[in-house]
């Protein structure tokens, strides 16, 4: 005798008006807390300048913040902070994710491999602040950013203009990279590729006894 199971009706529907298509923010709200990091963000920029001058409207931490969750959803948007506090902002959360690593056991004695790289991320519109042209006819922005390659963490960045020579502040964002590393950090040693050949940065990776491989032009 043979059997026939019936499939089961299963109807899937999006009809709860509680559901959100952004409740993956929950997590990063949750990292954000235990971190610290609003407070961090706010010590950080505020120590370069006060942020505000009245009680009414967001800090400067709540602002990144709301930036960061609306670029996380698609949004973009960056005008009130100076390219100083838009420094110190980077390297308190380099001092967060240190933070991180320490409260999960991770060991600061390790070696670590920084990645100085420049990419030219092209724009749309004549109006953009900053863009140009590069050699390969995009209209174009030119981010450089010093990472730390086992932790996958920024640690310094600059925005540039499309037709800047990175090797103007590859120094200084070695410098600011190197001074938001943790206490007792292992040998460091730097990577970049002839974009960033210039004699200050090696000069400044051997008084700082960093180990490095640039490539010459």
């Amino acid at each position: 005798m043979q059997h026939t199971l019936s499939r089961p009706r299963v109807r899937i529907r999006a009809d709860d008006p509680s559901l959100t298509a952004f409740g993956g923010l929950l997590l990063s709200g949750e990292l954000v807390q235990r971190l610290g990091l609003l407070r961090r963000l706010d010590g950080a920029i505020d120590a370069v300048r006060a942020f505000k001058q009245r009680r009414r409207g967001c800090s400067a931490g709540e602002l990144l913040l709301a930036l960061a969750e609306m670029i996380l959803t698609g949004g973009q948007l960056l005008r009130r902070l100076t390219r100083r506090q838009c420094a110190a902002a980077i390297a308190a959360l380099a001092q967060a994710g240190n933070a991180f690593d320490a409260d999960h056991g991770l060991d600061p004695g390790q070696p670590i491999s920084l990645d100085l790289d420049a990419t030219a991320t092209e724009v749309f519109g004549a109006q953009k602040e900053g863009a140009a042209f590069t050699y390969e006819g995009q209209r174009s922005c030119l981010t450089q950013v010093c990472t730390w390659s086992e932790r996958g963490r920024v640690l310094a960045a600059e925005l540039l203009r499309g037709r800047a020579a990175p090797t103007r502040t590859a120094v200084a964002l070695v410098r600011q990279a190197l001074a938001t590393l943790p206490a007792g950090h292992g040998p460091v040693s730097l990577r970049a590729d002839s974009a960033d050949y210039v004699l200050d940065l090696l000069h400044c990776c051997r008084r700082r006894g960093v180990r490095f491989a640039i490539s010459a032009p």
